[in-house]
């Protein structure tokens, strides 16, 4: 017997096949996706549980087993694989939850983390809240406060060479007072050219753990060896600050599932696209740092594959935060600086744009009686005023809900009833603020936050000279199908695709990632190139490849299944913005120094455009990457034939819904579980599945692809 959730055949008779789970754990709701070696998908939500995230992961899978018609020890003793992605790391440093954290540095350059780079008081600021300069601050109190930092005698030179040795009795004075005094629970450790030569760092770790065993400690050498002694130590001090809490929820979370039938090892998304095995996850928290939407943009990748769209706009509406990124040429776009409330830290990772316009963002008055709409967010508890959890502030999902796009019996498949009055009551108390109606309120909200999912859009692609209306747009998150076609109207995109599981389609995305590791060495050059300096380049990438080769090799992973990839961060002289540039794995020499400079010049014309070179000009190698990729797995989904017959199946019904743009209009409904490839329907209409709903307005049609894939197009366009 075969059943349907949210669109894929599901084995109801019970489990008798081998799975691979990925499970992703969001603002509002924890989502789990299964496929089995069939290819046949599953999936299931449940609440997030932010005191204790593992309950939520728990409860997803315990959800996903019932639709199995199996036992949770049934599931995890037939899963090989499950691979999972969260944002704890991103919210404990964005609340301060992490641990007292000290740091040591080289004497007399205590006060460079506090000091702060020059645009630290913009970074992270919306274009609003920057136009309010009097407002302007760093961040206070800073992630590691003045008293907690000490300076110890020592310093290298820039080839590594000790120019002072390390004082060995101040860092024994320093570690004591951290832990002893200023009961820090970890400490960070950032010296002067440590990333060229660790030894200093390496024996101040021996000093703390001789003592104090149990303080978590973390070594830039280790953490983040590059050049930039700001950010390379916020780096570390952000992996000492959240070490203890990963530590402990990878172990937590692993005996949790081990406990109830599981039997591998589990794997981690990390920032930089690749999947992380259990140590590497404990050891180097950072790499969790907006890892939670990455899954989707992997995802969208392949999801154009299958359309031959190399350009995507990969486009994530949750209940916390909209996200956006790219795939340009087949390939993720990457950062090496990102900002994480306020803080610019150093971590290469998959570049992704966030603003806080979700299902869960709470519409509010400001001062000036204006509507407004997040970044607050609701959040997993108590939730959208619809929940029923003692929520007062209304949300999107509640507007939502009031202008008839979603189903109050039909939320989450049924599973999940929404209180439409409690919604109205909160919609018509900010009316009376605002001297408007509920469902002008409703009204107002979705435009507001529809138009800021556009600029979102907008800022990633016009204003690096790119055209939205000549990329693919992937819509997906348990709110993403509900407004992609608005938003997409207001960039001038005719066409949108919504994944089969949109809802979980990060969690989906997760499967498909890479075993990823990533070494990165700083060796400053300056051109021309010599001898002498081809000479490093093919060392120090050796050095890397190396390292990479018996990382795997640990795991098992033969040197033949491994896949290196080069990389170079350069810039022109004088100039302060690095540029990263692939080059070929081969032996270098002097007759090579033309064809670097050359792929520097077009990588930085890709960038900026023709005509931003000036030809001659002199470059610096700045750090040298690799990126060790294996691919341990693969997913497939099973393809479905065209159904002959019927254009469409009959709808389940019909209801009014509020469009913001055309009003109201009788719309039909339809069951997702009842649509297959082939299938065509015209707006107005809605389509319901479990985890999202699909809305279709008037002027726009939309099709079922083999993969159970929506194609929606505006006609006539």
């Amino acid at each position: 017997m075969l059943a349907t959730i949210g669109g894929s055949q599901i084995n109801a008779g019970g489990l008798s096949a081998t799975y691979r789970i990925a499970v992703d754990v969001g603002g509002t709701f924890t989502d789990c996706c299964i496929v089995s070696t069939e290819g046949v998908m599953t999936i299931a939500k449940a609440p997030s549980t932010p005191s204790d995230p593992s309950i939520g992961v728990l409860n997803s899978l315990d959800e996903a087993s019932r639709q199995l018609s199996g036992s949770l020890l049934d599931l995890l003793s037939q899963t090989e694989t499950i691979v999972h992605g969260c944002t704890i790391v991103t919210n404990a440093i964005v609340q301060r939850a992490g641990a007292r954290t000290g740091l040591i540095a080289t004497k007399g350059h205590e006060e460079a983390i506090i000091i702060g780079r020059q645009n630290q008081k913009l970074d992270g600021l919306s274009d609003i809240e920057k136009t309010h300069v009097t407002r302007h601050h760093k961040v206070d109190p800073p992630i590691v406060t003045r008293e907690l930092i000490c300076g110890i005698s020592e310093r290298m030179d820039v080839e590594g060479e000790i120019i002072v040795p390390l004082n060995e009795a101040e860092v024994e004075d320093a570690i004591e007072d951290l832990v002893t005094r200023k009961e820090v629970q970890a400490i960070a450790v950032s010296l002067l050219w440590s990333f060229v030569n660790p030894a200093h760092e390496v024996r101040v770790k021996e000093l703390i753990k001789a003592r104090y065993p149990d303080i978590e400690v973390s070594l830039s050498s280790e953490v983040m060896p590059v050049l930039g002694e700001h950010e390379r130590t916020l780096s570390t001090v952000f992996n000492a600050y959240t070490k203890s809490l990963t530590r402990s929820y990878v172990t937590t979370l692993a005996a949790k599932l081990r406990q109830a039938g599981y039997k591998h090892s589990l794997l981690f998304m990390g920032a930089h696209g690749g999947l992380l095995d259990e140590d590497e996850a404990k050891e180097k928290s950072i790499f969790w740092l907006n890892a939670g939407p990455i899954g989707g943009t992997i995802a969208s990748r392949e999801l154009g594959d299958r359309y031959t769209k190399e350009n995507i706009i990969c486009s994530d509406v949750g209940g916390t935060t909209f996200d956006v990124s790219l795939v340009i040429g087949r390939e993720l776009q990457r950062e090496t600086e990102p900002v994480v409330h306020q803080y610019r830290f150093y971590l290469p990772s998959v570049s992704i744009s966030s603003i806080g316009a979700g299902g869960g963002s709470i519409i509010w008055v400001d001062e000036a009686g204006i509507m407004r709409v997040g970044p607050r967010s609701a959040g997993a508890d108590p939730g959208p005023v619809c929940y029923g959890r003692g929520g007062t502030s209304p949300t999107i999902t509640d507007a939502d809900l009031l202008l008839g796009f979603i189903n109050p019996e039909s939320f989450l498949g049924g599973r999940m009833n929404l209180d439409l009055k409690l919604a109205e009551a909160s919609l018509q108390n900010m009316g009376r603020q605002l001297n408007m109606s509920a469902e002008e309120v409703a009204t107002g909200a979705v435009r507001i936050v529809e138009a800021q999912m556009a600029d979102l859009i907008r800022q990633r692609t016009i204003e690096y000279g790119l055209d939205p209306r000549e990329f693919a747009l992937v819509v997906y998150g348990g709110s993403g199908p509900v407004h992609g076609c608005n938003y997409s109207s207001e960039l001038g995109i005719t066409e949108l695709y919504v994944p089969e599981a949109a809802s979980v389609f990060s969690a989906f995305g997760l499967l498909m990632g890479d075993m990823l590791y990533t070494f990165e060495a700083s060796n400053p050059l300056r051109s021309p190139l010599t001898d002498r300096d081809m000479e490093i380049i093919n060392a120090t990438f050796k050095q890397l490849e190396d390292k990479a080769l018996h990382t795997f090799a640990n795991i098992g992973v033969k040197e033949d299944q491994v896949i290196i990839i080069r990389t170079l961060r350069m810039k022109y002289k004088l100039q302060y913005h690095l540029v990263e540039v692939s080059i070929s794995q081969k032996e270098y020499s002097s007759a090579d120094a033309d064809m670097i400079e050359e792929a520097l010049r077009q990588r930085y014309i890709s960038l900026y455009g023709p005509g931003t070179v000036v030809e001659g000009a002199e470059f610096e190698i700045i750090s040298f990457r690799v990126d060790a990729v294996h691919k341990p797995f693969h997913v497939s989904v099973r393809r479905q034939e065209a159904t002959s017959g019927a254009a469409a199946p009959e709808p389940i019904g019909s209801r009014s819904v509020l469009f913001t743009r055309e009003g109201r209009v009788l719309s039909q409904i339809y069951a997702g579980d009842r649509l297959h490839s082939g299938h065509v329907i015209m707006g107005p209409a809605i389509i319901e599945r479990m985890g999202d709903t699909v809305v279709i307005p008037p002027g726009f049609v939309a099709k079922v692809d083999p993969y159970k894939s929506i194609i929606i197009r505006a006609e006539n366009k």
